[in-house]
């Protein structure tokens, strides 16, 4: 019998082999440092999207690990930094009231004007942005347009976040010029 492709949830069931195909590559849920190779049921019983060396430490051995795979390298899904700009532009942001501190502002998926772009721009950025650490020790992926900074937070996060290079530093923090008493 042949190959036989199915999709459930996201799932395709490829003959014995379960993958997920996903837009754009997603950290460890424990280590954060790493890739995520796949999705396993933790020894929790809750599921995650773990690198090779936590999922063999914290996935139930009798479960069946879930491959992720990133999409195809060209897609009607996949837009070009230029897209991407177009759309970021095109939103409108809403200041982040609950961090003062490290000030920003958002756009929600469902307050987008176009919610497959928004998806397509989250992914772009994570796939083409430079990752690096945040001040809480998580990274994030960013990319820089503009005068802002762009980035989406865990993820399966959706939402979409800018910060002003001109008055905020890397780590969030108010450039010391722009801080008052």
């Amino acid at each position: 019998m042949g190959a036989w492709l199915c999709c459930h949830r996201g799932w395709i069931v490829a003959g014995p082999e379960i993958i997920k195909i996903i837009m754009g590559a997603v950290p460890c849920g424990v280590c954060w440092d790493a890739d995520a190779v796949c999705e396993v049921r933790t020894v929790w019983g809750w599921w995650a999207s773990l690198c090779e060396d936590h999922a063999g430490e914290f996935g139930d051995p009798d479960y069946e690990w879930r491959e992720l795979v990133i999409g195809p390298g060209a897609g009607p899904w996949q837009i070009t930094e230029a897209e991407a700009a177009r759309y970021v532009e095109s939103q409108s942001f809403v200041f982040a009231r609950t961090m003062p501190r490290a000030p920003h502002e958002y756009v929600l998926l469902r307050r987008s004007t176009d919610p497959s772009m928004h998806l397509r721009t989250v992914a772009w950025i994570r796939a083409n942005g430079e990752r690096r650490r945040w001040r809480s020790g998580h990274y994030h992926t960013y990319w820089s347009w503009g005068d802002y900074e762009y980035w989406a937070m865990a993820p399966r996060d959706t939402i979409l976040n800018r910060r002003d290079t001109r008055i905020t530093n890397r780590d969030g923090s108010r450039r010391l010029d722009e801080q008052t008493d």
